[in-house]
């Protein structure tokens, strides 16, 4: 007996946005692959919370690095903060 057949008849709640999926949905996917697919779009899922930090972190780093190349070019090969840390302390 698999989990399909455990949850045939049933509901399936998500537990973070109270969205919910009852046996009355007429779906191809089973329950569970069902949780599945909301669970990538879920806003309220901590998974999809910390992805979209993460994006943000990625997306302020990126600027942050132009930045340094702008104000503080560095040649090719070298890394670019130490050469902006050195340059900013007058080294």
């Amino acid at each position: 007996m698999g989990v399909q057949d455990l949850q045939f008849g049933m509901y399936i709640n998500c537990v973070y946005c109270g969205h919910r999926y009852g046996p009355k949905d007429s779906t191809p996917l089973a329950m569970d692959e069902l949780l599945w697919e909301h669970i990538k779009t879920c806003p309220k899922h901590p998974r999809n919370i910390v992805n979209a930090k993460i994006q943000k972190l990625r997306e302020a780093w990126i600027k942050y690095k132009a930045f340094l190349q702008e104000k503080y070019p560095a040649k090719e090969g070298e890394d670019m903060v130490k050469v902006a840390l050195k340059r900013y302390r007058g080294e």
